[in-house]
């Protein structure tokens, strides 16, 4: 049985209110709320992916104040991501960006 209920998404969704009211001119995208990793010591964490263009996931970046040496990189085929985390009011925002390449190992950035 799941022992979570939906007002502990309540700070995790106060954190991604805060995020749209603070940063407007951000990219629009797509914003998750789901279950965090126990280690990160909250129930709930927000995780925004974006599938268009990698300049978007580079603004998202900056307005989370990730530096670039803290985004990993993965690919398997010729699809590739990118990845960082922050806090942001006290909740882990995940950001990836998905992209094709022909190699997986092309560092975009």
């Amino acid at each position: 049985m799941n022992t979570l209920t939906t007002s502990g998404q309540a700070p995790a969704a106060r954190a991604v209110l805060a995020l749209l009211t603070e940063f407007t001119n951000l990219p629009a995208t797509g914003i998750e709320l789901r279950e965090a990793l126990p280690s990160q010591g909250v129930p709930w964490a927000v995780r925004v992916s974006l599938h268009s263009d990698l300049a978007d996931f580079e603004q998202w970046r900056e307005a989370l104040a990730i530096l670039p040496e803290d985004v990993d990189q993965y690919g398997s085929g010729t699809l590739a991501w990118l990845k960082a985390t922050a806090d942001y009011a006290g909740i882990p925002i995940e950001v990836i960006a998905y992209y094709d390449t022909d190699d997986p190992a092309e560092d975009p950035r």
